[in-house]
């Protein structure tokens, strides 16, 4: 199920006895053997010829929640002649996931506070890939979730006081990383369309910048 989902989101799966590294941009190792003392790691991800990532692969209906400290031991423990070809962040490598075919995690090393948060698919290749290079070019702010500590003044002439306080908590939210979801509760005829374009607004001209 997990090399079907690797695939449809368009990776190459290929086993460590066939690698090859130059057939596109995202390349999946399977049973790919680490560090001494580190084990084997059910699949191993390459964009662009580094190794970006590591997915550890449970049984469907194993909760995820349990198994973070075991990819994350993974993301630590590349071999030497692998080191070399790696792209790592404090010495691990950047993006995490737990997969159980039905449920997959993914921890982005880039956050402000890395955490894993559920994820719908696994990304594609190219979507890693611009993850790095907007890493690389901004390394004090290299994701969305570390640029949106810093948002622009907001604007408030044209805006309610309700609406103006139903931003900033959002805001203060997402910044904060507490929680996965926002809601906005607001009275009939207070303005709720307004107000969403605006923080939709913000939001996504600040992933642009």
């Amino acid at each position: 199920m997990i090399d079907r989902q690797l695939r449809d989101a368009g990776w190459v799966v290929q086993d460590r006895s066939e690698i090859n590294l130059f057939v596109g941009t995202g390349v999946v190792v399977r049973e790919a053997i680490m560090a001494k003392g580190h084990g084997r790691v059910d699949y191993l991800l390459y964009v662009d010829q580094r190794v970006v990532g590591v997915i550890e692969a449970k049984p469907e209906g194993t909760p995820l929640s349990g198994v973070e400290w075991q990819s994350a031991m993974y993301a630590e423990g590349l071999p030497p002649a692998v080191r070399l070809k790696a792209l790592t962040r404090d010495g691990r490598l950047p993006f995490v996931f737990e997969a159980s075919g039905s449920e997959t995690h993914f921890t982005n090393g880039y956050d402000p506070q890395p955490r894993a948060r559920r994820i719908f698919a696994f990304p594609q290749p190219g979507a890693l890939a611009r993850i790095v290079r907007g890493a690389e070019a901004d390394p004090k702010r290299p994701t969305w979730r570390a640029k949106v500590r810093h948002l622009p003044p907001l604007d408030v002439a044209p805006l309610r006081p309700a609406q103006i306080t139903a931003i900033e908590g959002v805001e203060r939210s997402l910044a904060e990383q507490r929680f996965d979801r926002s809601l906005v509760q607001m009275a009939t005829g207070a303005g709720k369309t307004y107000t969403a374009v605006t923080e939709c607004y913000r939001l996504l001209k600040r992933d642009r910048q």
